[in-house]
């Protein structure tokens, strides 16, 4: 599958203070088409209800914009606290759905244009600075949870939440090793934790 390309572009509206936050826009949004293909084992996995009712495939494109008004405040000397709140547009076309047996919709159903769904979105995050080295990170957004819906071939599109947690240790500038877990919810699939382990290089 080829890369999910965006661009972005905030602009900064505030400048931050010991007494208010800096306050920015950010503007980002899908280069191209992106398409997700679900296969009877993915579907199986992550949503075993509609497994049984028959769907064993499915394939959309997706593409999505956003706009966010962002506040970074420190609230102490070593702690920052970040949120962003805004509206998210998902496109979607070209739905796929397949059934078997297929007495709900045909085998091979499709649907070329989806139309557009608006979302309500937000993060928030804090960091805790221990030392020159040691940094916590710790955050919760919503993302947009898409699922095929096979009653009324369509994509059904909703809020999710992801929660993580990590330690960032800085190697040697720039470099920084961050470790931690996530948190996903989904309403249309199951929930799951993963461990996240990456090398990241830091720019100011």
């Amino acid at each position: 599958t080829p890369p999910d390309l965006s661009w972005a572009l905030k602009l900064k509206v505030l400048s931050g203070t010991q007494e208010q936050p800096q306050v920015a826009l950010r503007i980002q949004s899908s280069v191209r088409w992106i398409s997700d293909t679900l296969c009877s084992q993915d579907t199986e996995a992550y949503n075993p209800t509609l497994y049984r009712r028959g769907l064993t495939g499915s394939r959309y494109d997706l593409r999505m914009t956003s706009i966010q008004v962002l506040l970074t405040h420190e609230l102490f000397r070593h702690v920052g606290l970040h949120a962003g709140v805004g509206v998210e547009e998902i496109q979607a076309r070209d739905l796929w759905i397949t059934v078997a047996p297929a007495p709900i919709v045909g085998i091979g159903s499709h649907v070329l244009d989806l139309g557009r769904e608006l979302l309500l979105s937000g993060f928030l995050s804090l960091t805790v600075r221990l030392d020159s080295k040691f940094t916590l990170l710790s955050e919760i957004q919503s993302i947009p949870a898409v699922w095929p819906n096979i009653d009324a071939v369509k994509l059904n599109v909703n809020r999710a939440y992801v929660g993580s947690f990590a330690v960032r240790y800085v190697l040697l500038q720039p470099l920084a090793f961050d470790g931690g877990i996530v948190v996903r919810t989904n309403p249309y699939a199951r929930n799951d934790v993963e461990m996240r382990l990456g090398l990241n290089t830091l720019l100011h």
